[in-house]
């Protein structure tokens, strides 16, 4: 990334967020959802069967799409924290209600994983206890 000494580039040097987590603390982060998928995902492809591609295909081309649309929004707005309820609240600046509401949507759609990460933990312990 090129950097000029202009005052706006300084004070956005300035702003920007300090680093504190490793790569490797990066990657552990980024695989919290691990237990979801070691559980829930051979499930159900074995309810559909061979026809299990024409889910695992779509899932897999529309999560890299935003992973890097997510990556490309980190790199315009190195600023700001949160990510993507952050950047919808931004990209949406003209419809504020509209904003917030899919903010916070995003958010209330996490809310699900810590109790099936706790069921999931616990059926984990219980079958090996047997």
């Amino acid at each position: 990334m090129l950097q000029s000494s202009s005052p706006a580039n300084a004070f956005a040097n300035f702003l920007r967020l300090p680093r504190h987590l490793s790569l490797l603390e990066a990657w552990g982060f980024g695989l919290t959802g691990l237990l979801l998928w070691i559980s829930s995902a051979p499930g159900a492809h074995l309810e559909l069967g061979p026809q299990a591609i024409f889910v695992w295909l779509p899932g897999v081309i529309i999560g890299v799409m935003i992973n890097v649309q997510v990556k490309h929004l980190g790199d315009r707005w190195q600023d700001m924290s949160g990510g993507t309820p952050s950047y919808i609240t931004r990209l949406l600046d003209k419809f504020p209600r509209l904003g917030t509401y899919a903010a916070i949507g995003y958010y209330i759609s996490w809310v699900a994983v810590l109790p099936a990460n706790a069921i999931i933990i616990t059926d984990f312990i219980f079958r090996l206890s047997i």
